[in-house]
């Protein structure tokens, strides 16, 4: 796997978070300050049989707390777990380190999804034991039995098996700390204080990655093609895809595991209307795959590490009629600027940021590098969701505008990579936007003239032309979108935040 390098820590213009590992969530600055604080040792090399060696300190080049802005960072270290003199420290770049499991590293990397089924599948097994053995919430006493267990499994479909779960998910998970109870029984209490008088006495499967769960999304589907065929223009954007219709991670039911509860659900305001009323939330009495029921019997669970003492619920799409919406309601969200990158220099990155209230952020860059544009959602409202170049351009020819130099809104939108990019028009619309950032300090920057701005832009390379001109054209758009980018800003934190119109009932856990 190598050293640590800058990316391991920033990309993209923010922290990187472990994906794998015992450190799941959290920052890799975080991480390292957690192995100093608990004497874990880091190995110095670029493999994993290197000299093992212990943290004292961690800081900036300059000597203050590490963070997005003062990289390169320096560990200082010994050789001896419990040395104390300063004689016996050393100090090296972090870059000179081994990225171990710890960071996301070694085996079993590649990596961040692999432990994402693995945590969310481990949440189900809990639920599970709540719902079907405990039946009562977990406290410090709870007593756990292999017989129990077998029996919680039982009732669980999910895509790591719990010897799998059991052996390789984080053990931090699964221990007591300074806030009460471990993560997967602090996220089952708050779920089972709500939900066990809704599901009543039945036994309540719990479903990840299931073939249950695969038939939910079948419905979705067929949706969406009734959407298509009869809509114009259609009512969800084109790649509206399953964890935007819904983003449960693991869903809890009362039905058998090979039920098909939404089949008969055509449209997306059937399964709006489905959804919600088999959650118990919605009308008393509803009829769901030709029976008549008063209790709950599906509910969608979308999971947040849980770090504080306990865990909370919010409910979202708890609505029939989008005029009833509780989150990111009209008038929430607006938009309030725009950045080249985070130092607002325009050649010193590819990306740009675009700023909306709550303190939102999307960043407008490229998966592919010349290609696949997209924004990616930062901020505690957006809950780091991404909407694709294909979904902003939706939105936007929702409104009447089109990302394009003209404007004029078209069927037929595609990207425009950088081989068709129109050397004139982009370079006016830098000349345009260069010294329009929010930030006031920023729009002091020396207008270069045509060729050497073409100059620049060759030397950069197609990834930077390329991702550069779409964030352009995008930005031009949006500011000709006169008295409607407050609603063009809301659309896309819907989509983000999977609160579109076409969205449907789920709980979001966390701390």
């Amino acid at each position: 796997m190598g050293k640590l390098s800058k990316s391991s820590f920033i990309k993209g213009g923010v922290l990187v978070l472990a994906k794998i590992g015992d450190f799941v969530g959290k920052d890799r600055i975080e991480i390292v300050f957690e192995k100093i604080d608990k004497a874990i040792p880091f190995i110095l090399g670029d493999k994993e049989t290197g000299t093992q060696v212990y943290g004292k300190s961690f800081s900036s080049k300059e000597g203050g707390k590490p963070g997005l802005n003062n990289y390169p960072y320096n560990l200082t270290y010994s050789k001896s777990k419990n040395s104390k003199k300063s004689s016996e420290f050393e100090t090296k770049t972090i870059t000179d380190f081994f990225k171990d499991k710890d960071f996301g590293g070694g085996k079993g990397s590649g990596g961040g999804d692999a432990m994402t089924k693995i945590v969310e599948s481990g949440q189900a097994y809990y639920m599970s034991y709540i719902f079907n053995v405990e039946k009562k919430q977990f406290t410090s006493s709870t007593k756990y039995s292999s017989e129990k267990w077998k029996t919680a499994v039982g009732f669980t479909d999910a895509s790591t098996s719990y010897t799998e779960f059991k052996t390789t998910g984080p053990e931090n998970w699964m221990a007591d700390d300074e806030n009460g109870l471990n993560i997967y029984e602090k996220t089952a209490n708050v779920v089972f204080a709500d939900y066990k008088e809704k599901f009543g006495s039945k036994n309540v499967y719990c479903h990840r990655g299931s073939s249950f769960m695969n038939n939910l999304y079948a419905a979705k589907k067929v949706a969406i093609s009734h959407d298509k065929k009869n809509e114009k223009p259609p009512l969800a954007p084109g790649s509206f895809k399953d964890d935007k219709w819904n983003p449960g991670d693991i869903w809890l039911s009362t039905l058998d595991k090979t039920a098909q509860p939404l089949k008969e659900c055509k449209t997306f305001s059937e399964l709006q209307k489905c959804v919600l009323n088999a959650s118990g939330n919605g009308i008393a009495t509803y009829k769901i795959d030709e029976n008549t029921y008063s209790n709950a019997v599906l509910l969608a669970i979308s999971l947040k590490k849980v770090e504080g003492t306990t865990a909370k619920i919010k409910e979202f799409n708890k609505w029939t009629n989008p005029i009833n919406r509780k989150h990111n309601k009209d008038g929430e969200i607006s938009y309030e600027g725009h950045t080249f990158g985070k130092k607002g220099d325009f050649f010193s990155s590819n990306d740009m940021y675009i700023q909306f209230s709550q303190g939102i952020e999307m960043q407008l860059r490229a998966s592919n590098t010349t290609a696949g544009w997209q924004g990616l959602l930062i901020g505690s409202s957006a809950y780091g969701g991404k909407c694709g170049g294909g979904n902003l351009q939706y939105y936007m020819n929702k409104l009447g505008r089109s990302i394009t130099y003209t404007g004029k809104p078209t069927s037929s939108w595609k990207e425009t990579l950088a081989n068709a990019v129109d050397d004139k028009l982009f370079f006016e619309l830098y000349k345009e936007y260069l010294n329009k950032q929010s930030v006031t300090s920023f729009n002091k920057q020396e207008v270069l003239s045509q060729p050497a701005f073409a100059i620049a832009v060759k030397n950069k390379g197609a990834a930077f032309k390329f991702q550069k001109n779409m964030s352009l054209m995008f930005l031009d758009q949006l500011t000709k979108l006169k008295g409607k980018q407050d609603n063009y800003a809301t659309e896309v934190i819907r989509y983000a935040a999977s609160n579109t119109d076409q969205s449907t009932f789920f709980i979001k856990v966390e701390g």
